[in-house]
């Protein structure tokens, strides 16, 4: 959503392509059409809308090319609010699959999880100039959700643990990372979200089937205390 909670990007599925949704009035807008999956040799998935609701970064899948006999990769595409200004980020035949996930609170920088044949990373692109920044992290283990904390400093994501395929960690690391610096905050932890004044993280954890909502409070980058729940699904 944008950061004042007004516009949520989304996938449309019946035409493949990326609408807004106005929050307070409850309309919907359609800012691309890819003609669907079969039309369109391709289509959108994941997306992020910027904190001002201005532009969309979205990935774009390809299925089929009249260019290529087969063709299977993805782009990270970005495009206004009034549809205009789409222009193509980041592209290569060597990406499999990308996701976007959140925009650093001035806009400069979307964190996508991009995925290659041998190895999975995290990248900030620059909307403006396609600029790529990779996070060094210790393993190629899938990370998803990966979250601007409100200053910009730091992005929280669920990492899913080698040898524990269904068993989600919450991890933190600075976002102008030089070096591995991937932090543990807690196993069996998926990211919900950051607290407005970055004070916090909120994660969701599997209890017999149920999920629970708790609180982590954090300090530079380090937890402060124990998380506390915030609400307990029945069993």
């Amino acid at each position: 959503a944008s950061a004042d909670g007004r516009y949520l990007s989304f996938t449309d599925w019946s035409t493949a392509g990326v609408d807004i949704r106005d929050l307070v009035t409850g309309e919907n807008r359609r800012i691309k059409d890819t003609g669907g999956f079969a039309r369109g040799q391709g289509e959108v998935w994941a997306n992020s809308i910027s904190p001002d609701g201005k532009r969309v970064a979205f990935g774009y899948y390809h299925n089929w090319s009249r260019t290529a006999a087969k063709r299977q990769d993805s782009e990270l595409h970005v495009i206004g609010a009034d549809g205009k200004g789409h222009r193509v980020l980041l592209s290569g035949k060597e990406i499999i699959y990308l996701e976007p996930y959140s925009w650093s609170p001035d806009g400069k920088w979307i964190s996508v999880v991009v995925e290659y044949p041998s190895e999975t990373k995290i990248a900030l692109i620059s909307p403006d100039g396609g600029q790529a920044r990779f996070i060094p992290m210790p393993d190629h283990v899938w990370r998803t959700k990966v979250t601007f904390s409100p200053d910009g400093n730091w992005l929280a994501y669920t990492k899913r643990r080698p040898g524990a395929p269904t068993a989600p960690a919450l991890c933190l690391t600075p976002a102008n990372a030089s070096s591995p610096s991937e932090v543990l905050l807690q196993e069996n932890a998926t990211l919900m979200g950051w607290t407005p004044d970055g004070s916090g993280i909120l994660f969701s954890r599997e209890r017999i089937g149920v999920h629970d909502l708790y609180l982590l409070p954090l300090s530079q980058g380090r937890p402060s205390g124990e998380p506390r729940p915030v609400y307990a699904s029945s069993d």
